[in-house]
């Protein structure tokens, strides 16, 4: 019953009664992205399971906060994004870590070739050259697949300023990638 509602739905009804049933039908929607999500913060894979865990529990407790001026996952990947930097100032860690190859592991990638795996490696280490925004922002985009009306809400601009940065860092990083490429020639 619960697979046929959305995300607001489940939601209200929560707020509403309270039922575990409908906070376990959100834990087991947004698991895998909230993981994944806090990965990328995350050192290894037991610190984000702890992350995540976390998040959720943040979740059951502010579910009231949620006032539906955007979808839910935005609202959702806001609370995450928040909690997640939290937890970076609490380690007092200087340095944010957006980006993290090991997470390509979790999309479950089909073996590749010897060529392959160096073109990974040219990319982690052009990447390690972008600023931690320009990454953030490719991370929302192609990693948790956060639609540009969502990142225009998160980034608190325009949906036409969130195309020109895509548009300029994927330009950056192409960049970037040949300039690294044509250097190992």
């Amino acid at each position: 019953m619960t697979s046929t509602l959305t995300d607001e739905e489940l939601v209200s009804l929560f707020i509403k009664t309270q039922q575990a049933t409908y906070f376990q039908a959100i834990y087991t929607r947004y698991y895998g992205m909230i993981y994944r999500y806090c990965r990328q913060y995350a050192h290894q894979h037991e610190e984000a399971k702890d992350l995540t865990q976390e998040v959720f529990i943040r979740l059951a407790r502010g579910m009231t906060s949620f006032a539906g001026r955007a979808r839910f996952k935005t609202w959702l990947c806001a609370v995450t994004h928040n909690y997640c930097l939290d937890y970076i100032h609490k380690q007092s860690r200087l340095r944010i870590l957006y980006y993290d190859p090991e997470s390509l592991l979790l999309l479950n990638l089909p073996d590749v070739s010897e060529q392959q795996n160096q073109q990974w490696e040219q990319l982690d280490t052009v990447m390690k050259q972008l600023k931690p925004a320009e990454i953030q922002l490719l991370t929302d985009f192609y990693f948790n697949r956060l639609p540009l009306n969502e990142l225009a809400f998160r980034y608190q601009t325009k949906k036409s300023i969130i195309k020109t940065r895509l548009f300029r860092v994927r330009a950056r990083l192409r960049q970037l990638y040949r300039e690294r490429v044509a250097s190992l020639d």
